[in-house]
C-alpha cells in the first residue's frame, strides 16, 4: 500500500481538500525511531509523526493504491469501462484483445500470452515483481480453473464452503425453536449467515435460503440457526461450479429470466424476486432442446415494491431485471464496438437502439403481463401503480430497446429456484453447467396493432 499515492497527489487529482493525518507510536517503537537521521531528537511526548503517504491500516490506503494502479494500467493503454471503473479494456486495431479486472493488488487477466506478459512487466516497474498464476488461481474468493485445451473455465467456492463450521452449540440443537436466541449466538449467527451469503456468488441454488434467513437475522430463533445449518451442510455435500464452456456462436442476447414468487408477508406486504441474466446466441431463442448460454449474474431477494397481486409482483420483478440489463448491455456493447462514454450510450439507447450489436430479451412466466405489455390500448391495472411500469416496458419494447419479449411456460422458468424453496434445483443447476434445456418452446410477444 506504501506504493501508492500521496496525500498531495490525492488532493491534486480529485481537487478535495489534503487530509492532514497523524500519528503517535507505542514506546516500544520510539527508540528505533530516534535511530532514523533526522529524528535523533524527537520527543513522543510534544510532537506526532507526519502521515504524507497512506499505508497499511489507513482508510485512504486502497484508495491510494488503486489510483497509482490506475496511472500504471492506462500507461499501457488499458481504458475503464464505462460500467465498471475496476473493469479496463484494451483494443487494438478496433477489436478488444485484453480485458483485466482489478479488485485493489489482485488482477484478472484475459487476453493472450505475450500480452500478459507484457502488461506484467509494465507494473513491475511501478510495483516490483508481481507473480502470475496460469490457469488456476482464486480471485475473491472464487477458485477460477481453465482447461489449458479446451479453454472450457469453472468457477466455484467449493474450498471456501468446507471450511465453514456450523452452529454446535448444545443450546442450538435442543433449545425450542420459537425461542430467540440470546444476544451472543445471534452474533454468531448473524456471522454465519453473512459468511454463507458470500458464497452465492457461486452458488445461486442457495440463494432463496439465504435471503429468507436474512429476513429473521435481527430476531433470529434456535430454528433459523439450525435452517441456516442445513443450509451449510447441504451446500458442503453437494458441491457445484458455474461452466463457461466455448459456445458454437457467438452469444450477442443477453436474457433476463424473470420471475416473482407472491406470498407477501404481513408485516411488509414485499415478496420475494429472482432474475438470472445469461449470453446467448439470439438465433436460438425460439427454438427448443438444450439452449448453449453462459450464466452472468442472479438475484434472489425482496421486492423493492409492495405487491397485493400475482400481476404486479411479476410486473415489478420484470422492471427490476430490465434495469440491471439497461446497464449491463453497455458493458457488452463495450466489448465490441470498443469503449463508450455516456452521450454515446444514451444516444445508442435512446435514439438508436437498432445500432446495438448486443440484443436485450426479457423473459417472463407471467402471460397476463405480457398480455399488458402488448396490448392495442394502454389500459390500467388493477393496481393503478402498476400502471407506469407497463407503459415503461411497453415503451421499451416498441422502441426496440427490448428486442425480444418472451413468455415461457412454467416448466422451463429456470428463475424458479431463486424464488421459491421447495421445488427442484436440476434446472438451476443445467444454467450453472452452461445449458438451459428448453423443452416446451417459448413464445414471442409482439406490440399488437
Amino acid at each position: 500500500f506504501l506504493q501508492g499515492v500521496s496525500y498531495s497527489e490525492i488532493a491534486a487529482e480529485t481537487g478535495q481538500p489534503e487530509r492532514d493525518v497523524n500519528f503517535d507510536v507505542c514506546s516500544r517503537t520510539v527508540p528505533l525511531a530516534q535511530k532514523l537521521p533526522g529524528f535523533q531528537d524527537w520527543n513522543p511526548v510534544e510532537e506526532v509523526l507526519h502521515c504524507l503517504k497512506p499505508g497499511t491500516g489507513c482508510r485512504d490506503a486502497p484508495r491510494a493504491f488503486s489510483m497509482q494502479f490506475r496511472k500504471a494500467t492506462k500507461a499501457f493503454g488499458l481504458v475503464s469501462s464505462l460500467i465498471d471503473s475496476e473493469l479496463e479494456l484494451m483494443y487494438k486495431d478496433g477489436q478488444l484483445c485484453m480485458m483485466i479486472l482489478k479488485h485493489v493488488d489482485d488482477i484478472k487477466l484475459v487476453g493472450s500470452k505475450e500480452i500478459i506478459e507484457a502488461l506484467v512487466q509494465h507494473l513491475s516497474r511501478t510495483f516490483g515483481k508481481l507473480t502470475i498464476e496460469w490457469h488456476e488461481f482464486t480471485f475473491c474468493g472464487i477458485k477460477h480453473v481453465q482447461d489449458p485445451q479446451s479453454k472450457e473455465i469453472t468457477l466455484d467456492q467449493t474450498s471456501f464452503l468446507q471450511v465453514i463450521k456450523p452452529m454446535s452449540q448444545p443450546e442450538v440443537l435442543t433449545s425450542p425453536g420459537e425461542n430467540q436466541m440470546p444476544e451472543t449466538l445471534q452474533r454468531h449467527f448473524l456471522s454465519l449467515l453473512m459468511t454463507v451469503a458470500y458464497a452465492v456468488q457461486s452458488r445461486p441454488d442457495i440463494a432463496v435460503y439465504i435471503a429468507a434467513l436474512q429476513k429473521e437475522s435481527k430476531t433470529a430463533t434456535f430454528a433459523a440457526a439450525r435452517r441456516l445449518n442445513k443450509v451449510l451442510l447441504w451446500a458442503q455435500k453437494n458441491p457445484k461450479k458455474i461452466t463457461y464452456r466455448q459456445l458454437g456462436s457467438y452469444p450477442d442476447c443477453l436474457a433476463l429470466v424473470s420471475d416473482s414468487a407472491f406470498k407477501a408477508r404481513e408485516d411488509s406486504g414485499l415478496s420475494m424476486r429472482g432474475m438470472i441474466a445469461i449470453r446467448i446466441d439470439s438465433k436460438s431463442l425460439l427454438k427448443t432442446g438444450k439452449m448453449q448460454c453462459h450464466l452472468l449474474h442472479t438475484v434472489s431477494k425482496t421486492q423493492r415494491h409492495v405487491t397485493r397481486s400475482t400481476f404486479a409482483s411479476e410486473l415489478f420483478a420484470a422492471t427490476d431485471s430490465m434495469d440491471y440489463g439497461l446497464v449491463q448491455i453497455l458493458s457488452l456493447e463495450e466489448l465490441i464496438v470498443g469503449n463508450l462514454n455516456w452521450e454515446q450510450a444514451r444516444e445508442l439507447q435512446q435514439n438508436s437502439p437498432e445500432k446495438m450489436q448486443t440484443k436485450l430479451a426479457l423473459i417472463v412466466d407471467a402471460r397476463s403481463v405480457t398480455l399488458a405489455i402488448t396490448a392495442p390500448v394502454l389500459k390500467a391495472p388493477a393496481e393503478n401503480s402498476a400502471l407506469v411500469s407497463v407503459a415503461w416496458l411497453r415503451d421499451h419494447l416498441r422502441n426496440k430497446v427490448l428486442n425480444f419479449l418472451l413468455w415461457a411456460d412454467t416448466r422451463v422458468m429456470i428463475s424458479d429456484g431463486l424464488t421459491k424453496g421447495s421445488i427442484n434445483r436440476e434446472s438451476l443447476h443445467e444454467v450453472m453447467s452452461g445449458e438451459w434445456n428448453v423443452h416446451t418452446p417459448l413464445i414471442l410477444e409482439e406490440p399488437r396493432t
